[in-house]
């Protein structure tokens, strides 16, 4: 009887919190982005394969976890190669949209019928370039499954006339996450339907409160109208954008262990209320330092509770990933910016 007690109370004690760390500087990012944006205009776009790839280690490098960093390990002429096929894509697009409209619409539509099939894409590119102590990560979903979350559920959202859309956005998490993992174990999102309500009424609620007062307050000021609805787009959108990174990556699990996330509207909303004005005020040239400070925030707010030893975990899946062997062909970054 006392066995499975002892166990827990034993499972319980070895686990310990951990908590994700961002190392990188404004100055060191911006020496690498100044340089990026000048070579990428003196090659009229072509370095910027290689820009992203800069970019992307920098971030990857400098983002710790128990002590060690992420690795990124996408080659830029892959990435060219992928960005060359959508320029070609869209130059033949826009010359049959100009010259032959009908072309043009029934390429539209095909547009449309391969979005899931680019949308995994995408997201297997990202997740099998992406490492964690020389273990990839890979995305498992087909197309299937991005059909039904990105092309059904929508629909029946808008169906809906929007009753649907927390909903929408919970099934295309879910598929996001459930086909994302590390070596050969599977993440799990565990996050229920009424929290993503919850959260979707919420932010609406804040709009209209915010609409309402800066409606009343109108014969006072005609900038209050004005005022009125640019604070309750930022308040709902920050409200909105805290919920779904808590709601989804505090829900998130991997075997044993699970991440945890605790961002608030406030020090969200200040972030990104001060980023502005800084990109704003200098005309652009702090965006380095903007993007840095929203990756040490990000990291700031998440963590992870490690059930046990974390070097047991990552050993075993290494050896399950070199067991089952790994792809290695080529596959084309379709960036498609998820």
């Amino acid at each position: 009887m006392n066995q499975p007690i002892n166990e827990q109370l034993t499972a319980a004690a070895a686990e310990r919190d951990v908590s994700f760390e961002f190392t990188g500087t404004g100055g060191e990012f911006f020496r690498i982005w100044i340089v990026n944006l000048f070579l990428t205009i003196i090659t009229v776009g072509i370095y910027s394969a290689w820009a992203k790839v800069r970019t992307a280690s920098y971030f990857y490098s400098h983002t710790h976890l128990d002590g060690n960093s992420f690795r990124y390990l996408a080659k830029p002429i892959t990435i060219l190669k992928g960005r060359l096929i959508a320029i070609a894509a869209l130059v033949v697009y826009t010359l049959a949209n100009q010259y032959y409209p009908l072309v043009g619409a029934l390429m539209s539509v095909g547009l449309l019928v391969m979005l899931p099939w680019l949308i995994t894409r995408s997201l297997r590119f990202n997740a099998f370039n992406s490492a964690y102590r020389n273990v990839r990560f890979d995305f498992t979903g087909d197309v299937g499954g991005a059909t039904v979350a990105f092309l059904a559920w929508p629909v029946l959202g808008v169906l809906s006339l929007g009753l649907l859309m927390p909903l929408v956005m919970k099934k295309q998490n879910e598929y996001m996450v459930n086909n994302f993992s590390y070596g050969t174990q599977n993440l799990s999102l565990e996050a229920s339907t009424g929290s993503f309500y919850k959260a979707f009424l919420v932010a609406v609620g804040l709009g209209i409160l915010v609409g309402v007062a800066s409606a009343l307050a109108a014969p006072l000021s005609q900038y209050a109208p004005l005022l009125g609805a640019t604070v309750a787009y930022l308040l709902a959108f920050a409200y909105m954008r805290v919920q779904l990174f808590n709601l989804v990556y505090g829900g998130t699990s991997i075997g044993d262990h699970r991440l945890q996330a605790s961002m608030t509207t406030g020090s969200f909303l200040g972030l990104t209320i001060t980023n502005i004005l800084l990109i704003a005020v200098t005309l652009g040239l702090a965006y380095p330092v903007a993007r840095v400070r929203a990756a040490r925030y990000k990291a700031g707010h998440l963590g992870a509770v490690i059930a046990g030893n974390l070097d047991n975990f990552v050993a075993a899946e290494s050896e399950r990933v070199s067991a089952v062997g790994e792809e290695l062909g080529d596959m084309l970054d379709l960036d498609i910016g998820l």
